[in-house]
């Protein structure tokens, strides 16, 4: 069974120095970076539409819609600065480094949820994602967050509701900043729909239910599945 954090001793001491050190690569000359290549994508949008033009226009262009709007709300309140652009990313990058291997640890144990940590720290993709004007961090973050509440939602238990719920809003909200998390968000449909095949005859009913009150609007033929 994996050890519990607060009696992990030493050893989650290693965890902290690894969010430390990923934090650290993370923030490294971040207040000193200039705008590049697609992240000018936003501001120029900004510069030329307005908000409600940038809310409809959904996979016209290469740029995310939620990120620009809230480009636009800072542009508006105080104004936009490179810092200003691209502190959702670290700030999600940051969290990746502390929830993800603490699941790890939960589910897997101290053993594998170290080294987890440390390569996350590490990896050159994390940390770039980390620290430029473009979605992928929060892209990751939001999949991973989803892939955890469908797993819970489908275990079931008191609140497979909240689960089932956070779910929704973290594929949703992923697909909306980034399309190609589509397929990503909806993979665990796919995985149980098929394990649906395995499962006994008098359990599948209600496991195809569940699935298709997470997935599909609650038509009454869906509340009759």
């Amino acid at each position: 069974m994996p050890t519990p954090l607060r009696r992990a001793g030493p050893l989650s001491l290693l965890l902290i120095l690894a969010v430390l050190l990923g934090a650290a690569l993370r923030l490294y000359q971040f207040d000193s970076q200039i705008l590049l290549d697609d992240e000018w994508h936003a501001v120029h949008q900004l510069i030329a539409r307005r908000p409600a033009d940038i809310l409809l226009s959904f996979g016209v262009a290469d740029y995310c819609i939620p990120l620009t709007l809230l480009y636009w709300a800072e542009a508006a309140s105080f104004g936009l600065s490179e810092f200003g652009m691209r502190w959702p990313m670290l700030l999600s990058g940051i969290a990746a480094l502390i929830l993800l291997p603490v699941y790890v640890w939960r589910t897997l144990g101290p053993r594998h949820a170290i080294p987890f940590a440390f390569l996350l720290a590490i990896s050159p993709a994390l940390v770039l994602y980390s620290r430029i004007a473009r979605p992928y961090a929060v892209t990751l973050l939001l999949i991973c967050v989803a892939h955890v509440a469908f797993e819970r939602y489908w275990r079931g238990g008191p609140r497979q509701t909240v689960h089932g719920t956070l779910y929704g809003a973290c594929a949703v909200l992923a697909t909306w900043m980034h399309l190609i998390a589509g397929p990503l968000a909806v993979a665990p449909f796919l995985y149980h729909l098929v394990s649906l095949l395995r499962e006994e005859p008098a359990r599948r009913g209600a496991r195809l239910r569940a699935l298709l009150l997470l997935g599909l609007p609650p038509l009454p033929w869906v509340w009759r599945c």
